[in-house]
């Protein structure tokens, strides 16, 4: 849980603005191309989803061992 818990506080606190500043930027016309706010976040956002799944599946298998008995 915190991996999940890191992974989320670091998109929100250092990928959101980074992705704010760089839609500020486009929005005015001055577009450079593509953008390392933008993969880096993607990149969270797997991890994040992948850490969750992880968690899921762990809490399901501990459900179902606690039901078992």
């Amino acid at each position: 849980m915190g991996i999940a818990g890191l992974v989320l506080l670091l998109k929100t606190s250092a990928g959101r603005p980074g992705l704010s500043r760089r839609t500020d930027a486009v929005l005015s016309g001055n577009f450079g191309g593509g953008s390392l706010w933008h993969y880096a976040y993607i990149g969270a956002e797997g991890v994040l989803t992948v850490t969750l799944a992880v968690l899921l599946v762990m809490a399901v298998r501990r459900w179902v061992t606690i039901s078992a008995r």
